[in-house]
């Protein structure tokens, strides 16, 4: 493995759930048997491999590089820049050139009795974001999100409207909001490149309008009651009746989520680099956008994937963009 030469290479990924979303973490002993992964402060996430597996199968079958068992081939030169993109499916043939980091969500859609629909987000999931802008260069858009993640310091909400009689109710609990409009607003103005064409949601209903920035001390509880869970049964074929583990409960990002994360460039050129002729002289992601065109999967705009099947323990179509 050689490694190429040192580049600023990183972009924003910004991805929205249009049905509900199962980025999973295998069975649990709990009450919910599949649950969503979360990190170890309890936030649920999407890991940066389930979507660098959906997108390296997708890429796979459209640019016919699909080899046996379902596993992709490397040979040719569109195949071989797949490989040196995404990796090969073997071990020992070397980093791949890119890396996709962990999708967290920005802003998550909560019904509310008040407004209808609010985008809860936290400090801490604005600080993910602003650290990833901050990786990709984008400075301004970073302090942005920054500043909202300031507003919540006297341990209300704020929101980007005036909440009624000072407080938001999310399903039964009720959150005391500050209205920050002017503040908030400012903010999220500088965000609205990367969630716009994303989300039908986010044309009728724009965040813009109906953020709410809850309390660190509260935002994993809330962002919990977010979630959905479904209870799905399976019935036995002869008797007609439940059978043993054909009961169980799965859980869900809402759909209208945005998500952000980013892909970057590792330094890393593996043999099959070598043999990839798109990438002479050009930088990997610029090679990656190529691929994607090419696959007819991706527009210049959006691309759709799907979280789940052999690349991932999950399931859910998402609306993927590389701002």
């Amino acid at each position: 493995m050689s490694q190429a030469p040192r580049t600023s290479g990183f972009r924003v990924l910004v991805a929205s759930s249009l049905t509900k979303l199962h980025p999973g973490a295998g069975r649990s002993p709990g009450v919910v048997d599949l649950p969503v992964i979360r990190d170890p402060l309890g936030y649920p996430y999407v890991p940066g491999s389930q979507v660098k597996g959906a997108l390296k199968s997708l890429l796979a079958r459209k640019l016919k590089c699909m080899g046996d068992k379902g596993r992709a081939s490397c040979g040719g030169d569109t195949c071989s820049c797949l490989c040196c993109l995404l990796g090969a499916e073997t071990g020992g043939e070397g980093a791949s050139a890119l890396q996709v980091t962990d999708l967290y969500p920005l802003l998550l859609p909560a019904p509310s009795a008040e407004v209808g629909v609010v985008y809860v987000t936290s400090p801490t999931l604005l600080s993910y974001a602003a650290s990833i802008l901050e990786a990709a260069g984008r400075g301004e858009e970073a302090g942005a999100l920054r500043t909202a993640a300031k507003l919540t310091e006297e341990g209300k909400a704020a929101a980007s409207f005036e909440p009624p009689n000072g407080s938001v109710y999310l399903g039964l609990e009720r959150i005391e909001a500050e209205d920050n409009r002017s503040e908030l607003k400012s903010a999220l103005e500088k965000l609205t490149a990367l969630y716009k064409g994303l989300h039908p949601l986010y044309e009728t209903l724009d965040p813009l309008d109906r953020s709410l920035v809850v309390p660190e001390e509260d935002a994993v509880s809330i962002v919990e009651s977010l979630l959905h869970r479904v209870t799905r049964v399976r019935l036995d074929r002869l008797t007609k009746t439940v059978g043993e583990g054909f009961l169980w409960t799965e859980e869900y990002l809402p759909w209208g989520t945005l998500l952000v994360g980013g892909i970057a460039e590792t330094g890393f050129h593996s043999s099959h680099c070598e043999a990839c002729g798109l990438l002479k002289g050009r930088s990997s992601i610029d090679v990656f956008v190529e691929l994607l065109k090419k696959a007819g999967v991706y527009n210049g705009k959006v691309a759709y994937i799907v979280i789940g099947g052999k690349e991932s323990v999950g399931g859910g179509l998402v609306k993927l963009a590389i701002r």
